[in-house]
């Protein structure tokens, strides 16, 4: 997401404006050097005028929109920030010190468990058939 400030759209907006008056000074200058006829000159002002403004309010048109996006996307962000926290928070206290009551609570104690508690490949590998009867019963 690229960030747009105030600043640089203004500057935008001038130059725009400024190089759209340099292009009719120029076209009426020259029409006038040739000895057009003044209401031709007249007319190109005009319409020099006319696609300025437009410029202008479309300009403004897209500072209002790129505005709203970055507030609705602040917004969002925001949003997102707060559900974060809300979990964070929930896990927090659904789960205190998980880690380590998880890691106790899952050792076996005796040997049995042991059995019980191997993969069936290393099971499989390395216990003796009166463990393995054992294991099946457990």
């Amino acid at each position: 997401m690229s960030t747009h400030n105030g600043s640089s759209i203004k500057s935008y907006d001038s130059r725009t404006a400024a190089e759209i008056d340099q292009l009719v000074d120029t076209v009426t200058a020259a029409l006038d050097s040739v000895g057009a006829d003044s209401d031709v000159i007249e007319a190109i002002e005009e319409q020099g005028q006319q696609t300025a403004q437009a410029a202008d309010k479309e300009i403004e048109e897209l500072q209002e929109k790129i505005e709203s996006e970055g507030d609705r996307r602040s917004a969002e962000i925001e949003g997102c920030h707060s559900r974060i926290s809300r979990v964070e928070e929930e896990t927090e206290d659904t789960n205190p010190g998980s880690e380590t009551a998880e890691t106790d609570s899952q050792q076996p104690e005796t040997a049995l468990e042991q059995i019980c508690s191997l993969p069936e490949e290393t099971a499989e590998e390395n216990l003796t058939a009166n463990q393995r009867r054992a294991r099946i019963l457990c």
